[in-house]
């Protein structure tokens, strides 16, 4: 907090970077699919949203499903400020649709999302000077893990016109530990032929540091995958620098 000291009174305002405002989704109307964020408290409040949904409903949830998050503007975030990513797990990712609508967010020190499940979509999105440390949240630049939740789950996941840039340190590994590290996801969990994920005209543009000889993964567009014959990934039209 920040205080203000107004003759013998101090007020106590919230920096801005720490606000979150979840405003936008609590102020719906009933049947309301589409929704638009602007602030980096309200890029904050989407997390929150979909972090605190599992618990708010009892059980397995995929928040947003059938339902568009469109940003509306360049977001430059607060690089001090830590941001705890979308999605917390595999079963509680952000199943909706997230469009960036050509815009960008700047200064993440993580991933943007931890984890996407089901049929999300993430399209027309700019990350820029990402800064991702092996002490931060997540290991990839945009989505630490694509995963369908549970093995019999169907889900098409298409991510679409994502431009990152930045850097990861990955010389805090110790030795035995091990992790993946990606410009656009770092695992794909997909094993089912019910489900496929697809990653197209994506440009990556990263930096990582080595780690000696531990267990890192690197990968200009995806860090590690668990597909198989009967799964469909395809990756087209990519550009890793």
């Amino acid at each position: 907090p920040v205080g203000t000291l107004i003759g013998n009174t101090i007020t106590i305002e919230a920096k801005a970077a720490e606000a979150v405002d979840t405003s936008w989704y609590d102020n719906r109307t009933e049947g309301q699919t589409e929704f638009t964020i602007s602030t980096e408290a309200q890029l904050r409040g989407l997390a929150q949203i979909v972090n605190s949904s599992n618990a708010a409903a009892g059980g397995f949830v995929m928040p947003f499903t059938g339902c568009t998050v469109k940003l509306a503007n360049d977001i430059v975030m607060d690089a001090d400020t830590p941001f705890a990513p979308i999605g917390v797990s595999r079963g509680l990712g952000f199943a909706g649709v997230f469009d960036g609508q050509g815009h960008t967010i700047k200064n993440l020190h993580s991933v943007v999302f931890d984890s996407i499940v089901g049929s999300a979509t993430v399209r027309d999105l700019k990350i820029k000077n990402s800064n991702i440390g092996s002490d931060d949240y997540g290991k990839g630049f945009l989505i630490n893990t694509i995963d369908f939740a549970y093995d019999g789950l169907k889900g098409k996941i298409l991510i679409e016109n994502v431009d990152v840039e930045g850097k990861a340190d990955v010389s805090k590994y110790q030795k035995g530990e091990s992790g993946s590290f990606a410009g656009i996801c770092s695992y794909v969990n997909i094993h089912k032929e019910t489900q496929s994920v697809k990653i197209n005209n994506c440009s990556v543009n990263i930096k990582m540091s080595t780690a000696g000889n531990y267990a890192i993964y690197y990968g200009g567009i995806i860090g590690g995958t668990s597909d198989n014959s009967k799964s469909t990934l395809e990756i087209s039209n990519c550009v890793f620098r």
